[in-house]
Formats: structure tokens, sequence, C-alpha cells
């Protein structure tokens, strides 16, 4: 039977994040209602394909998908059970705000079989926070980071760098803080400055607020420094911006890097089932999914570069120009062993440019 892994959108928020440019709402409960429905329609429409389908995965992304009434939860679960083959082993991961944590939702969303939470803390610097539109309370924080570690084993917490202001010292103490929620996977994020976004916005109309953004040096040294207090925890990077304890790293997302098949649901959603590709339209509460296309044997072979080159196992050096990679190689960039090649620490500061040079 074949694998795939099934990520679910759930685009409602309390509140937009300044820098925030994907694609949610703030919550509303008359949407929701609607929007779920059409959800479990759209699933009900893929029973064909997943009938035949091992669920290896699955996750709830967003938006905030905690703060959406558990019972949503529940049923897209249960859906998926009846029609499809969810394995005894799945990874079933649901994002959370750290506000957002109310001990009666953990407990239930253990019980429907959800074992793995993402955190999205960002910082525990609260004027940071504040820059950026986001919330904090060191307080709040204290009492559920230990609701967090009681009801799950398999946490994981969101840290951004760049953030205006920010200090080495700053990102020690929140990494300090996550590991002492009991985290075993860390993904480590760029503060990124999308147009239309309210940061953004000020940022080019508040001349105060440029200068308190660091430099693209000083968000490198950051990212360098960052590893190296990981290892100290006992936690490796297996791909450009995550670092996991041996064992924990996120099954989900790996399958996107190694360019498994995973179905989306919802608004916004995108797939890749059989080199066929599509997503769904961002409209609320109705959405409907664009047409498919075959992937070329160009595409895929690009596919594979950047996403392999993300991972620290990296790529088989046929997937690209030779005479590039052996540039790149000699540069410090890449290292190859056993016919692979994969970025470096050096490599992974600017992979961006190294992934254009390649594909």
């Amino acid at each position: 039977m074949k694998e795939i892994s099934i990520y679910i959108h759930i685009p409602f928020c309390r509140q937009k994040c300044d820098y925030c440019n994907f694609f949610s709402v703030e919550k509303s409960a008359q949407i929701e209602e609607v929007y779920f429905k059409n959800l479990s329609n759209e699933i009900s429409s893929y029973e064909s394909l997943l009938k035949d389908r091992l669920i290896k995965t699955i996750y709830f992304g967003g938006g905030t998908p905690s703060i959406v009434d558990g019972v949503y939860i529940n049923n897209i679960l249960s859906q998926l059970r009846t029609i499809g083959n969810i394995d005894s082993a799945a990874e079933i991961t649901i994002e959370c705000n750290p506000e957002d944590v109310v001990e009666s939702k953990l407990e239930n969303f253990k019980s429907v079989g959800i074992n793995r939470i993402s955190i999205g803390l960002q910082t525990t610097n609260t004027n940071a926070a504040e820059l950026i539109g986001r919330r904090f309370d060191k307080k709040q924080w204290n009492k559920n980071k230990h609701i967090i570690k009681k009801h799950f084993d398999n946490i994981s917490i969101d840290i951004m760098l760049g953030l205006p202001s920010q200090s080495m010292k700053e990102v020690k103490q929140t990494i300090k803080e996550a590991i002492s929620a009991g985290v075993g996977h860390i993904s480590c994020y760029d503060l990124t400055l999308k147009e239309k976004t309210p940061l953004f916005e000020r940022y080019i109309t508040d001349l105060s607020l440029k200068f308190e953004f660091p430099t693209q040096k000083q968000v490198v040294n950051q990212r360098e420094a960052f590893g190296k207090v990981m290892e100290t925890y006992g936690m490796f990077r297996y791909e450009v911006s995550n670092y996991a304890k041996p064992g924990l790293e996120s099954r989900h997302n790996l399958n996107y890097w190694l360019c498994g098949d995973f179905l989306g649901l919802g608004a916004g959603a995108y797939s890749k089932v059989d080199d066929m590709e599509w997503e769904n339209e961002t409209t609320l509460p109705h959405y409907n999914s664009k047409e498919k296309s075959k992937l070329t044997k160009e595409e895929k072979r690009i596919n594979k570069t950047m996403m392999g080159l993300r991972t620290s196992s990296g790529i088989d050096i046929s997937l690209v120009e030779k005479n590039e990679a052996e540039i790149l190689i000699k540069s410090g960039h890449l290292a190859l062993k056993d016919g692979k090649i994969k970025a470096t620490t050096k490599g992974f500061n600017v992979l961006d440019e190294i992934i254009l040079r390649l594909v």
C-alpha cells in the first residue's frame, strides 16, 4: 500500500501577526461552521484515493488550529479513519500558540490520537514580540509550558531570528524557555519582511524601526551560534531550519523534503500525488480545487534538488550539473561523500543562492 501524508489547513487566528502573509483570517464562529462542512465534503471527495493509501502523518496547520472547537478536529480525524487507513504509529501534529493553551483541549487532542504539538513561541522577549504584533506573557507561559509537558512527549517549538533589537542573549533565553517545556524539536526561522503586511508597511515608513533590524551578517552569526547552542542540548540540524533530538524529527515535513506524496485539505492547501500537483483556492468559507497539472521530468529533478538540499542527508550528485557542484565543494559550501552532496554550515547560510546555481 502506498504511503501518503495529509495536511489540513485551519485558517483561523485570534489576531493575525504583523509579519504574517500566510492565508489566515480572524476567528468567526459563523464562517467556521460553513468552512468545516466544506472541508468534510472535500475529505469525502478523496475517498477513492485514501482507501488505497496508508496515512503516515497528519498535520493540522494554520492559522491557529488549536483555537477552533475541538469537535471539528475530532470529526476530521474520525472521517479520515472511516474512509482511509491511518497507520497505528502515525505522527499527528497540531499547531498551537503559547497563549492559547487550554488543558481540557490538550486532553481532548490527546484522546483523539494527536501525539505531537507544535508551539509558535517565536520569542520570549516581550518588546520584540510586541514589535512584530505578537503577544507574550511570561507568567502565562510558565503555567502553560507545564500543561504542554504534562500531556505531550513529542513537542516542537518555533523560534524566530532577525527580530528588531534582538540579541543573541535574548535568543539563548528563548531557547532555554523552549527546553524547559520538554521540547525535542526546534524550528528556527528568520523573520522575513513580506509586502502588504503591517510590519512591512511600518518598516518602509518608520526610519527608526529600520535601524532596529539586524544586518544580514548579524542574522548569519545568530544562526551559527543558534546551531552550536542546539548541540549542547543534544539537538542536531537535520534540515536547514530544523533541529531535533534523534528520533524526534518531523516525519511530516521530512516527507515534503523527500518529495513523498501528500494531500492538502482546506482553503489554500497544496497537494502532490503520483506526480500530479494542484492547490485549493484561498476563499472563505467556500473554496474549490484548482486545475491539476502533471510534473515534468525536469520539474521533478528541480523539486528533488531544491527540497533535498534543505536536508542534512543531501542529494545524489547526478541530479545537478557536476562542474557547478565541484566549484561549490571547493569553496566549502557543499560536501561530497559516497556520491551525495549536502550543504555545509557555510552552505546553509546561503542555501537559496546555492540552489539557484544548481537548478
